[in-house]
């Protein structure tokens, strides 16, 4: 995996900056040796060994890290544990009070198990690339699965914040709703993903990169499951543009050479997680480490890109990327995140530089609607009109109109519950208590077991274990209650009433309204056909999606307006509240700065503009939308979406989602189509097609495949599916 760190974001004085650097870096990290007993395919630190400085040596590194007053020294590998150095390295640490990290992917034994038990680290990350089979084929070691659960246990007993960290490959992203299960119930605390960095062993595996779509499909895994745990997009991704919000905390920028240095076993100081020697900036063990970090890296502080990337709309949020991942040579994942129509001067570079954005103003056109880069020739033609949605309206006749979700109700303020919420404590894998209620709420918490597990008489225990006494009677836990006794009226109209009902909750909460969302569609997946509901089923569907949507957009304007803090508010500091540092999050260099306040001064402050903008370009669970084509024009149908269809006879159009292949089905005259029965439609036309259609690692999320894996109750595609 790649490395993990929890050094605080920087102050966001520009004088912390003197030359395009800290005078100070944040983070220090010490690869203190090479050596490891594992295999893993993706090792940065394999080929020619590399003799290690001597003990004296490595305490006089210390005492120079201490002494310089850095924020966090990060111990990592090869495998550190396996280092003779460690002890006295860890003794020392605790002698200067030095605050310090550690990557592993081992249990620590022997003597270094003594002394980290003495003085223990106050983060951890610990390596997990997937289900025991996955993991100990991936590590080369049976046994080693085990091993980092029990490694994780340790040190969370220590007091130690702990993370797990997945390095994602084509031979691992099959398994990721399993490993978020597995995650769910270690004593992980936050779990980060990464990417593969072309050096060391994985230089030589091409056959370990993920494919565009496979990017694709991880970059929606990451947006959907942040909902339900503490996830996060590490920085080898890059630069995200608008879809930064969703993928991090904070907004990504590279910190190499300027924010963070590497020490290398020998001593070298590199700017990043490299063994490329001709990176150096100079040898600790030849010359004081403050004076190397002053003086090297002059190339890279200059910020000198490829010339594509000066071209580029985002380069001034961007910066050419993770350093790590393009000093080599180029690589630029836009095409995995952008989206056509993103307006890319203004708004996207104010989500990445934390300025106001600019999509209230008036000399910004409106985006067209979201279609992936790779459909864009699925885009609507340029002489239809859109709404604001997105949704396309043709001219003449309206054979097919998609009625869309109203807007949401006006923001009434955060909902306050003073109460604290008591620990939600299951067994974990090997038996040990484990606390799931950690940065997410309680109900979090009891519907993501809900979602993986399924209803059952446990579960209702842990919700009542766990549900603070005074939302006893909330209508949001009653309902969860009663979908985990599977107690759910049956009747259709009866459950429209139940969700609307529980949308008085005092919760917000995205999860609850995945919940909801799923528990009104099951009944329209399996009860009668659309046409033949009647007007008071049809009145009770279409009353309870426009409160869903209504009331989920308020939830969200609250929950992910504080999550765009940091991009879209300048008036004050922002303490970011995750376990997780990542190791690239240093403040903008000059010229970057320069170029935020000329935005600033030209684009001004947009308030809440900014975020209905925003929330606008990137409506509730698109990931699931469909693209309806009729014979006007074409449509964008969310969950939150209703079809109307004419009285004059059937309607024929296609329906697909992102880049899938067009399927053509016919729409029955006269009737309300909810998103469920427009997959119900195509289930039953075109069910031998998707039956014999391979579900590929991409495809995960595929709604059209919904009915038939409802059908063959694929416990795991469901989950995965539902965690939205």
């Amino acid at each position: 995996m790649g490395t993990y760190a929890r050094t605080p974001h920087p102050s966001r004085r520009s004088s912390d900056l003197r030359g395009g650097h800290r005078p100070i870096p944040s983070l220090v990290q010490w690869m203190v040796t090479l050596d490891c007993q594992l295999t893993c395919p993706h090792c940065l630190a394999a080929g020619d060994p590399v003799s290690a400085m001597d003990v004296e040596a490595a305490r006089a590194l210390v005492d120079q890290v201490a002494d310089a007053g850095v924020e966090e020294l990060l111990l990592t590998g090869g495998e550190p544990l396996s280092s003779p150095l460690l002890p006295a390295i860890v003794e020392q640490i605790a002698q200067r009070g030095q605050a310090w990290s550690l990557n592993t992917a081992r249990l620590p034994t022997g003597r270094i198990r003594d002394v980290l038990q003495r003085h223990p680290p106050d983060f951890v990350a610990v390596s997990l690339d997937g289900p025991r089979r996955v993991h100990d084929a991936f590590r080369g070691r049976i046994g080693s699965f085990d091993e980092a659960l029990e490694s994780m246990r340790f040190f969370r007993a220590l007091g130690s914040q702990v993370a797990a960290g997945t390095t994602v490959t084509r031979r691992n992203i099959a398994s990721l709703t399993h490993t978020l299960r597995i995650v769910h119930d270690s004593p992980a605390q936050v779990w980060g993903l990464h990417l593969l960095v072309p050096e060391g062993r994985a230089a030589d595996r091409p056959d370990l990169r993920l494919r565009r779509r496979e990017l694709r499909r991880l970059v929606r895994f990451v947006e959907d499951k942040r909902n339900y745990v503490p996830l996060e997009m590490a920085d080898e991704l890059g630069f995200c543009g608008e879809r930064e919000p969703l993928l991090r905390n904070l907004p990504m920028t590279c910190g190499a050479g300027r924010m963070q240095c590497v020490v290398l076993p020998d001593g070298e100081v590199v700017p990043c997680t490299t063994l490329d020697r001709t990176a150096s900036a100079g040898n600790v063990t030849t010359r004081p480490l403050l004076d190397i970090w002053r003086d090297g890296f002059g190339a890279l502080r200059q910020r000198r890109p490829e010339p594509r990337c000066q071209a580029c709309d985002y380069f001034a949020a961007c910066g050419g990327g993770c350093w790590l991942q393009t000093h080599d040579q180029p690589r630029c994942y836009r095409d995995v995140w952008e989206r056509t129509g993103q307006p890319r001067a203004a708004a996207g570079l104010a989500v990445a530089l934390g300025l106001l954005s600019a999509s209230g103003c008036s000399a910004v056109q409106q985006p067209a609607p979201e279609t992936d880069v790779a459909a864009a020739q699925d885009e609507p033609p340029a002489d239809a009109e859109t709404d604001g949605h997105g949704h396309g309206h043709g001219h003449g006749k309206p054979e097919l109109l998609v009625t869309p979700a109203p807007e949401p109700a006006p923001d009434l303020g955060p909902v306050s519950v003073a109460e604290a919420r008591e620990p939600l404590v299951v067994s974990g894998p090997r038996g040990e208590e484990v606390d799931l209620v950690v940065e997410l709420g309680a109900i979090e918490a009891v519907i993501l077991r809900l979602t993986l597990d399924g209803p059952s008489t446990e579960r209702v225990d842990e919700l009542q274990r766990i549900r603070p006494e005074s939302h006893a009677d909330d209508p949001g836990w009653v309902f969860v209650e009663s979908y985990a006794a599977g107690r759910l009226p049956g009747d259709l109209s009866e459950r429209a009433r139940a969700v609307r009902a529980a949308l008085g909750t005092s919760e917000r909460s995205l999860a609850l309204a995945a919940l909801l969302y799923r528990s009104l569609a099951e009944p329209l997946l399996e009860g009668p056909p659309p046409q033949d509901r009647g007007s008071v089923e049809r009145a009770e569907v279409r009353a309870t999606i426009d409160a869903l949507a209504t009331t989920v957009g308020t939830w969200r304007r609250d929950i992910l307006g504080s999550r765009l803090d940091p991009y879209l508010a300048r008036d004050r500091e922002h303490v970011p509240h995750r376990f997780m540092m990542l190791k690239s999050m240093p403040q903008p260099p000059p010229e970057l700065r320069l170029a935020q306040d000329t935005l600033q001064e030209r684009w001004g402050h947009a308030g809440q503009e900014a975020l209905d903008g925003w929330l606008d370009r990137h409506p509730y669970a698109d990931s699931l939308t469909l693209d309806i084509e009729g014979p006007s024009t074409p449509s964008r149908l969310g969950i939150h979406d209703i079809v109307d269809v004419g009285p004059d006879g059937d309607l024929g159009v296609t329906v697909r989602w992102e880049g899938s292949e067009p399927l053509d089905v016919s729409l029955p005259a006269g009737s309300e189509l909810t998103w469920a029965d427009v997959l119900r439609l195509v289930d039953e036309a075109h069910r031998g097609t998707l039956e014999q259609k391979p579900l590929e690692s991409f495809d995960q999320g595929d709604p059209l495949r919904l009915p038939l894996r409802r059908e063959r109750f694929e416990t795991d595609w469901l989950a995965d599916f539902w965690l939205f």
